[in-house]
């Protein structure tokens, strides 16, 4: 049940995606990772609200993991 709460707090948004991301919705002291659908993962931070994709990630579909605390959970976003 922690996954699903922290699941529907948080958001990450706009999707599609182009310059940077949004996480709204955590408190405390978290990390997100972002992989690519095979898996790979191409940026890893602690915490910020914005997060800049456009240097790092091509276009595509790519994994949101963001763990807080024990929980964590994943949304799928794509950039374009």
């Amino acid at each position: 049940s922690n996954s699903f709460e922290l699941n529907s707090k948080l958001n990450v948004y706009p999707n599609p995606a182009s310059e940077y991301l949004i996480v709204s919705g955590l408190e405390g002291s978290s990390k997100v990772e972002i992989y690519t659908i095979t898996g790979q993962l191409v940026k890893s931070q602690d915490f910020d609200n914005e997060i800049h994709i456009n240097l790092d990630l091509h276009v595509g579909m790519y994994l949101v993991k963001v763990t807080n605390g024990s929980q964590s959970t994943t949304k799928k976003i794509i950039v374009k």
